[in-house]
């Protein structure tokens, strides 16, 4: 099989590109955090206009479940960008 695009981890095993990725990851984080935050104070927003109790009850279980999902999606890229396996042996 051709490879046409390299890997990210082909692309951050060579120096300048790593510092590259760690910088743009960098700039990425925070305003991946403020959209997460925001997403969940808007749908929060719109269940409490909800009238019936058990759907609003299941909708408020299932927007935490999707926010902290997020938030741990956001925390594995940072781990995995920050945490070398190469620089820890």
């Amino acid at each position: 099989v051709y490879n046409v695009l390299p890997s990210i981890s082909a692309i951050t095993g060579v120096s300048p590109q790593r510092y590259l990725w760690r910088v743009s990851i960098a700039l990425h984080i925070g305003p991946r955090l403020v959209i997460a935050i925001v997403y969940h104070s808007y749908y929060r927003k719109i269940l409490t206009e909800l009238e019936h109790l058990p759907t609003k009850i299941l909708g408020c279980r299932l927007l935490n479940l999707c926010f902290w999902l997020n938030i741990a999606e956001i925390a594995a890229l940072c781990g995995v960008t920050y945490i070398s396996n190469r620089e820890n042996y």
